[in-house]
């Protein structure tokens, strides 16, 4: 509301004063009438439409303000959704080699903790170890923690996607540069290392040696998943119907597969 109209040559200030929604009066000067010679009528109050002028200090308050507003709004596309975050070490605890749906449990006596996989989510590789006497040795029948002197660690290197409940693993050499694997490729024939693969798993073919594994969580355990597959021959895995349940373990558990504490042979690091 417009309380002051005063005249003061060719241009007219006003103030703001009470009135509805005015807690105080905005001072002087406040605003300016773009019009020039235009007297007050009807008592104190100016009949004229005006523009409103805030003084510099406010327009630079304003105009950083909404600098601000638009650089919030500009943000990142987010990641695509996945079913859990895989960063860390993973240890097998039940298992079903044959794809029969019937899930055999560790023996922990000789082999619990003993056939582990590590993510590095930074570097998209999946490290998995099996602590076994000969490679032939499966999560079924290695022998690694009554025969410490007989065993040793062999391990595996993949380069992996993960989206949603898929993740896609390409095999690389220890030291080797991972390679970028991209489900989203998967089916495109140009793409390299590309192929298909089912929604069974074991997916690549024609010698890509690609394998999708799906994920699913096991209900009512906390931080456990099913992988359907791993790699053929990774842990006894067939590579197509194999299944492994994974728990969630410490990351310092995965030390001792490249410095083993009673000695055994260890593996080198993939990257």
């Amino acid at each position: 509301m417009v309380t002051g109209c005063v005249n003061r040559g060719p241009t007219t200030y006003m103030t703001f004063g009470r009135g509805p929604g005015f807690g105080r009066a905005l001072g002087r000067g406040a605003f300016r009438v773009l019009r020039y010679g235009l007297p007050c009528r009807y008592g104190r109050f100016a009949v004229t439409t005006v523009m409103s002028m805030p003084p510099r200090s406010t327009l630079l308050v304003l105009t950083a303000l909404g600098l601000g507003l638009a650089a919030g709004g500009c943000k990142d596309d987010p990641p695509t959704p996945k079913l859990f975050q895989e960063k860390g070490t993973w240890s097998v605890i039940t298992y079903d080699l044959e794809g029969t749906g019937s899930q055999r449990d560790i023996d922990v006596m000789s082999r619990r903790d003993s056939f582990l996989i590590q993510f590095d989510a930074t570097m998209k590789v999946v490290t998995t170890a099996a602590c076994v006497e000969t490679d032939a040795d499966t999560v079924a029948d290695s022998l690694c923690l009554i025969n410490p002197d007989d065993t040793h660690w062999s391990c595996r290197c993949f380069g992996y996607d993960f989206v949603r409940e898929q993740q896609l693993w390409r095999e690389f050499n220890a030291g080797d540069m991972p390679p970028v694997v991209k489900l989203s490729e998967m089916d495109d024939p140009n793409a390299e290392g590309g192929g298909t693969a089912t929604d069974e798993g074991g997916g690549g073919g024609d010698g890509t040696g690609d394998t999708l594994v799906q994920v699913s969580e096991i209900e009512d355990v906390n931080s456990t998943f099913n992988f359907r597959p791993l790699p053929e021959d990774v842990f006894g895995s067939n590579g197509t119907s194999s299944r492994f349940v994974m728990q969630k373990r410490a990351d310092s558990l995965f030390d001792k597969v490249f410095e083993d504490p009673e000695g055994r042979p260890a593996c080198t690091p993939c990257i």
